[in-house]
């Protein structure tokens, strides 16, 4: 492709430059034309400011960074990351036979990726993430890039199939191929990768069961994220993974039980199974002493929370919402000083809201218990750290409050079927008394308008700069 002359011209001149202090560099080098058409011609672009090109001790330039030069034999290193390139990945790529390092991410880069990059056998680390248009099938003949230890191909347009030939990159340590539009099953095949640590599957259309027998062989892997794709069938077992600390396989079709030997994986440190379908008891978590995340919501479990839970000291966030659990809310909960984040809402649990729970306020905590069958007055704890009134289910009532919100009102969210109810609360200046009646006065008025045209509510306490969401809910 043609560029504008003037840009010939700046890139010549830098050429040239190099020639001048790269001693002995030979003259193909010096004469290279730079016109691949990756840059807009209106581009504002200060040549003479180029930094990043380095030679080796014969004059042969050895290294590029952020320059579109292609025709240097010796170049082992080319980065040119985030450099607004447009067009695609000129076929002449695959002429850098020495390159070990290749990074063209975050660009505007499209077409499909050339079957010229099966010559770079040297590669090490191959970077093409982050320009969104990139599109076609990922080339079987990657599988010859054996050198690999680092592949990102995340966040493009690819399409089909991931090919069984990655199998062979067998010196992989990381690859990430999320966001993208792949379909097909996962091949077996990755199951050869021994070395890996990080694979990222995610936002993909990858359908079919997860392999045991490709998952199992990965006896490195820390980080493991198939999330929001299309696969189907139980968890296979990772007791074999023994490193693993991630765990990301929410938004899929995952059916079964939660095999019992995954909490028994001790570096779990985060874990999220939500938006799935699977089915059985709430997992003994006991072990893992350091999970910090839980998210088993949005599944068909049922049961009861287990007091093993406080075992988990580490842990900050518990969601398990949206299933079908039952019986008591276990006042062991109290027991996790870590806990900012606890989600129990949209089930069936029952009984009073223990009191203890008061200690877990803090910074940012937030606790929801909405939507289930819970009855009685919000303890008597809460109500001195945090205003606000009380539900009671069996009347569908709202009983006297001991103390009064100044900031009383309805609110709608478009994630609610229903009405809900916020009660907020804050810190008001001394007024007087006569215009404190006639605030409280009007307030209670719409509370109770509230209350009475709405069948279902959610109170929702608030607490400013410590803030600490309660909420309890009502049916018909």
């Amino acid at each position: 492709m043609i560029m504008a002359s003037f840009i010939k011209s700046a890139v010549l001149f830098v050429v040239l430059w190099v020639a001048a202090t790269c001693t002995e560099s030979s003259s193909s080098e010096v004469d290279a034309p730079v016109d691949s058409g990756w840059w807009e011609s209106n581009t504002p672009t200060n040549y003479r400011g180029w930094e990043g090109i380095r030679c080796n001790e014969k004059g042969s330039v050895r290294e590029l960074e952020k320059l579109n030069l292609s025709s240097f034999p010796d170049l082992v290193h080319l980065d040119l990351s985030n450099c607004g390139l447009y067009g695609s990945i000129p076929y002449q790529i695959g002429t850098l036979t020495k390159l070990t390092y290749l990074s063209l991410s975050h660009n505007h880069l499209t077409g499909e990726l050339p079957l010229s990059l099966a010559n770079l056998t040297q590669l090490v680390y191959l970077d093409i993430s982050g320009n969104y248009m990139i599109s076609g099938s990922i080339p079987s003949v990657m599988g010859s890039l054996k050198n690999l230890e680092f592949l990102d191909l995340s966040v493009n347009n690819f399409t089909g199939p991931i090919p069984s030939s990655m199998g062979y990159l067998t010196n992989l340590t990381a690859l990430y191929i999320s966001s993208n539009q792949l379909s097909g099953s996962i091949p077996p095949e990755l199951g050869k990768l021994k070395n890996l640590i990080h694979m990222n599957l995610s936002h993909n259309n990858i359908i079919g069961p997860i392999p045991a027998s490709c998952l199992g062989n990965l006896t490195n892997l820390k980080h493991l994220n198939l999330s929001s794709n299309l696969l189907t069938g139980p968890i296979p077992s990772l007791s074999q993974l023994t490193s693993l600390t991630i765990l990301d396989l929410s938004a899929n079709r995952i059916s079964g039980s939660i095999p019992h030997d995954l909490f028994k994986l001790w570096n779990l440190a985060h874990v999220d199974l939500s938006f799935n379908q699977i089915s059985g008891k709430v997992p003994n978590i006991e072990y893992c002493y350091y999970l910090q995340y839980l998210d088993l919501s949005h599944n068909l479990l049922r049961g009861h929370i287990s007091k093993e839970v406080e075992k988990c000291c580490k842990l900050k966030h518990l969601g398990i919402s949206g299933n079908i659990l039952s019986g008591m809310i276990p006042t062991e909960l109290a027991f996790m000083q870590q806990l900012e984040y606890l989600n129990l809402s949209h089930n069936q649990l029952s009984g009073t809201i223990p009191d203890c729970l008061c200690s877990l306020h803090g910074q940012g905590s937030s606790i929801d218990l909405s939507y289930n069958s819970l009855n009685g007055q919000l303890p008597h704890r809460f109500q001195h750290a945090c205003p606000t009134y009380a539900l009671d289910k069996t009347t569908d009532s709202c009983r006297e409050a001991r103390y009064f919100s100044y900031d009383c009102q309805s609110f709608n969210t478009n994630h609610k079927k229903r009405g809900i109810f916020a009660v907020s609360v804050g810190i008001s200046f001394p007024i007087t008394v006569l215009l404190a009646y006639l605030i409280i006065g009007f307030m209670i008025f719409c509370c109770n308008k509230a209350f009475n045209s709405s069948p279902q509510m959610m109170l929702t306490c608030k607490m400013s700069p410590k803030i600490l969401a309660i909420t309890t809910a009502s049916t018909i």
